[in-house]
């Protein structure tokens, strides 16, 4: 199944103020072990415009993008789309493994 997604996110501020780092966590998960999906297409866009972005992944293999910024600003928009392409996951193993709990346990 392909699917297309978009986040906007928009501050505005009474006053200017200063933006301090950011760590944006809108980037899709793509191409997993498991056969879950692929990613596409994918933009992110970011107003007032970042001084410095660096993409990176977190210890859990998540992609983040840190930002910093510079100067006075009034608004801060943040709009991330992405397509994925989803997989069905592949077949059950055979025997399942045993819950660590009893099955009659609600």
């Amino acid at each position: 199944m392909r699917f297309t997604v978009r986040h906007l996110t928009r501050y505005d501020y009474s006053a200017p103020i200063r933006l301090g780092p950011h760590v944006l966590r809108l980037t899709p998960r793509g191409g997993t072990a498991s056969g879950g999906g692929s990613v596409i297409a994918q933009t992110l866009r970011v107003l007032p415009e970042p001084v410095a972005r660096r993409a990176a992944l977190t210890p859990e293999g998540n992609p983040v993008t840190h930002l910093d910024f510079a100067g006075e600003t009034q608004f801060l928009e943040v709009e991330s789309r992405f397509t994925l392409d989803t997989h069905a996951p592949g077949p059950l193993p055979q025997p399942l493994p045993a819950l660590p709990w009893p099955p009659d346990v609600a």
